[in-house]
């Protein structure tokens, strides 16, 4: 009768220094708006308890910022925050990205082996952004780490206690994941202990001010110019576009018009003319295709909710 041998172990360090470090506080969350309050105060919460987090919101509303946060302010800040983009990695190699492999595990494997991002993780946070786009496979190896914190690398016949602490988001609705059965109910139920839903930048027209304010003396800091305010006209037509890009779109137009920005204050005579036009037309100011003088006012606000930012 072949026995098999199982060792667990805990793993106390890592090989590997961390991908990336935490950066965002609560401090550098800007925004008075109720919903965007109340995410901010669930998120406070979430700092204090151990428990898993989902964070869902659309494309750009600043939900890594958002993990990030509750990092710093938990009990793991000097630990690692190491961030996982699911849809970015291969099928065939995501389980070795997150859990590691031993030497000669596959082909082209490494002959010392090497931890995976949860081994890395050790003691912190580990941040599953596009949590839904993760492989049903996949999903099972992950619902077992959440019951019993217990990883075994690829080849490997030991067995690793974690200390790890999972944030996960996406931009989709999960529960219809669920439905559809692209996501594992029982693993739904498992990471949707605290849940915080980011409000889209049209929810948040009163923070437009603040955050342009914000936005423009970040940016100008780091391009070395003196652009710190925007005028009120600015910000009216700021305020009436849709942005389907959330704040990732607001500060990419907004470091646009500071790199051509001549004078301190932002006007609109000082931004691009294409980006006002598209603004006032509620068309993607980073469109190739600029909707000429003549047919600008025909542009609709749904046209511009309809364009895909993901």
């Amino acid at each position: 009768i072949a026995v098999l041998k199982i060792t667990i172990t805990s793993q106390h360090s890592v090989r590997n220094e961390p991908s990336k470090s935490a950066l965002f506080t609560f401090d550098d969350l800007k925004g008075s708006a109720p919903a965007f309050r109340s995410a901010k105060e669930t998120a406070a919460c979430a700092a204090a308890s151990p428990s898993n987090v989902l964070i869902t919101g659309e494309s750009g509303t600043g939900k890594e910022m958002f993990a990030q946060a509750i990092h710093n302010a938990s009990s793991r800040r000097k630990a690692p925050f190491i961030p996982i983009n699911c849809g970015a990695i291969p099928k065939e190699l995501i389980g070795s990205e997150l859990f590691g492999y031993e030497g000669g595990a596959f082909t082209g494997a490494r002959k010392e082996g090497a931890p995976g991002k949860f081994e890395q993780a050790n003691g912190g946070t580990v941040f599953l952004d596009e949590i839904a786009e993760m492989p049903l496979d996949m999903q099972s190896f992950l619902l077992r780490f959440l019951e019993d914190g217990v990883i075994s690398r690829i080849g490997s016949k030991k067995f690793l206690k974690l200390d790890v602490r999972i944030i996960a988001a996406t931009n989709k609705d999960l529960w219809e994941c669920v439905n559809q059965n692209m996501f594992r109910l029982d693993l739904y139920f498992r990471l949707n202990v605290l849940h915080l839903e980011l409000p889209s930048l049209r929810d948040r027209v009163d923070d437009m001010s603040l955050l342009v304010d914000h936005f423009l003396t970040s940016i100008s800091g780091r391009l070395g110019k003196d652009v710190r305010a925007a005028n009120p006209e600015v910000i009216e037509l700021f305020s009436r576009y849709p942005w389907p890009g959330n704040l990732r779109e607001l500060r990419n137009i907004l470091e646009r018009c500071v790199n051509v920005s001549t004078t301190s204050t932002l006007t609109l005579a000082s931004m691009p003319p294409d980006v006002v036009r598209a603004l006032r037309g509620g068309k993607d100011p980073s469109h190739p295709t600029i909707p000429d003088t003549e047919h600008a006012s025909s542009a609709t606000w749904q046209s511009a909710s309809e364009i895909s930012y993901e």
